[in-house]
């Protein structure tokens, strides 16, 4: 475990300690803390080196979820969100849809339909070709034209503009 010196907490960005700092690590980021986990340092440990309560790091723990935890999270996010839809999906019953108001209700259907037009690999978003393609033409006339303005030409990649 490193040493509680000034310097060590320097090193560690680790403000120095404050009268109210006991039991709130709020000048303390998560980042540090997840980092200490990470590295393997065990939550009395965090606690000395962040002059906190050692209930406080297991609290802000708790709260932000620990590193096997968002370790899991980032290699499971699609499986884990896709469970919780069907868990809220579940929850939505004929009598709570009677409930709704119609604005939730039409909301609610545009981004249901998106998300199955996207699982089903279909376009959620429209764009007109056409104005592509007139804006892209447009962009390639007004590049060789600056080009030939400044005698250029439009064939070679580089060229000797001083």
């Amino acid at each position: 475990m490193p040493p509680d010196t000034p310097q060590a907490r320097q090193d560690t960005q680790i403000p120095a300690p404050s009268p109210t700092a006991k039991f709130r690590p709020k000048n303390t980021p998560y980042e540090l803390i997840y980092d200490y986990r990470k590295r393997g340092l065990t939550m009395p440990q965090i606690a000395q080196l962040c002059h906190v309560h050692e209930s406080a790091i297991y609290r802000m723990i708790e709260r932000h979820g620990d590193v096997e935890d968002v370790e899991r999270w980032k290699t499971h996010r699609a499986d884990i969100m896709s469970a919780k839809q069907r868990e809220l999906l579940s929850h939505i019953t004929p009598d709570r849809i009677k409930k709704m108001n119609p604005r939730d209700m039409v909301v609610s259907f545009g981004i249901l339909y998106d998300k199955e037009r996207l699982e089903r690999g279909l376009s959620t978003d429209n764009v007109d070709v056409h104005v592509l393609e007139t804006s892209h033409n447009d962009l390639s006339a007004q590049r060789d034209a600056i080009l030939q303005r400044l005698h250029l030409h439009t064939d070679s990649p580089q060229s000797d503009v001083q």
